[in-house]
């Protein structure tokens, strides 16, 4: 009787652990909202509609995570003011050890006073670095732990570069857009390091976060309150703000520390004072009459969210190569249906 009993209670154990959720997981879906905490050492994602936080990683190696990007494949990268980056998983978030689903991809190194970055095609990341005004790429799958450093590469640095802040890139050329926070810079730096200014003060007060349009525009944002749209096929030293145009200012944007471009073109930012929140910004539906008619908050402050510093969207956009080969796949596929008999 009794080995029955035992028997009876190892099954009901078994059904319930396999009934029980997965630790709380979190799947990454295309258009949720990444964002990093400063107060709460956190990340967390943002439902873009309804606004939901829901934690995906939490202390462990996060100091002050001042840049967060998401890869196509949802792993999420930070970029720790610490001096090392490190790669998230949202799928393996255990909430009983939230800082479990950390690995640490860089460290120390060219890596000192980093800021915010970019991911290139290959999937490396371009760090902009304060302090010696650099350009770093790091290629986080090259990372070995007995030499955290060696996976980093100078791509840039000095020159126009002054106190850089934040990373745009264009995949298809591989060329960086990058803000300088105290020279009010847009510089654009060339795969090969060359430096070309692109924007220069005017609008650009403390540029701080940088997107780049599926138009080659950029999208800069002050980091007091303003958005600001930048031609930089069109910038000219003897009229230097000539490229600029206001997109949106004042309202909910105060003390804004990052911002990304959503699918639909939207902008949506960070706030971290009065209050902390992230806002949505339709830039095209900018007017000079009522600058902050265009802004909504997505996202108040609570209980996760108090303090964002940085925010990226996971937008699961395919690589150079892979647009032009289904371009080209689309056109083969229109050739042989043109030239074949119809039915």
């Amino acid at each position: 009787m009794r080995s029955t009993r035992t028997r009876d209670a190892a099954l009901v154990i078994l059904m319930v652990a396999m009934l029980a959720p997965a630790a709380a997981a979190v799947t990454l879906r295309v258009g949720d909202l990444i964002v990093t905490d400063q107060d709460t050492h956190a990340v967390l994602r943002v439902d873009p509609g309804s606004g939901v936080q829901t934690l995906i990683s939490q202390d462990g190696g996060i100091t002050d995570a001042l840049g967060v990007l998401v890869a196509d494949d949802g792993i999420v990268y930070l970029i720790d003011a610490s001096g090392s980056i490190l790669r998230v998983d949202p799928e393996t978030f255990d909430a009983a050890h939230p800082g479990a689903n950390q690995q640490l991809v860089s460290q120390g190194g060219l890596l000192t006073d980093p800021r915010n970055a970019a991911i290139d095609a290959d999937g490396t990341l371009l760090v902009a670095v304060q302090s010696g005004s650099k350009l770093v790429r790091v290629d986080p799958d090259a990372f070995d732990p007995l030499d955290a450093d060696a996976n980093q590469t100078l791509v840039s640095a000095g020159n126009l570069l002054v106190a850089p802040q934040d990373v745009a890139i264009d995949r298809a050329t591989g060329v960086a857009y990058v803000t300088s926070f105290s020279t009010a810079r847009v510089v654009r730096v060339a795969p090969n390091g060359d430096q070309t200014l692109v924007a220069v003060g005017g609008l650009l007060p403390s540029p701080v976060g940088i997107a780049r349009e599926t138009d080659g525009h950029l999208l800069v944002a002050g980091s007091s309150t303003s958005i600001t749209r930048v031609d930089p096929s069109a910038f000219n030293t003897s009229t230097p703000a000539a490229n600029q145009a206001r997109v949106s200012s004042g309202g909910e944007l105060f003390a804004v520390t990052d911002i990304a471009l959503e699918a639909s073109g939207n902008i949506v930012a960070t706030t971290l004072l009065a209050p902390a929140q992230v806002v949505r910004v339709d830039p095209d539906a900018y007017e000079e009459a009522n600058p902050d008619g265009n802004q909504t908050v997505v996202s108040p402050a609570g209980s996760l969210m108090t303090s964002p510093l940085a925010i990226a969207v996971y937008a699961l956009e395919p690589p150079a190569s892979l647009l032009a080969a289904a371009a080209v796949a689309a056109l083969v596929l229109a050739g042989r249906l043109a030239s074949s008999p119809a039915r």
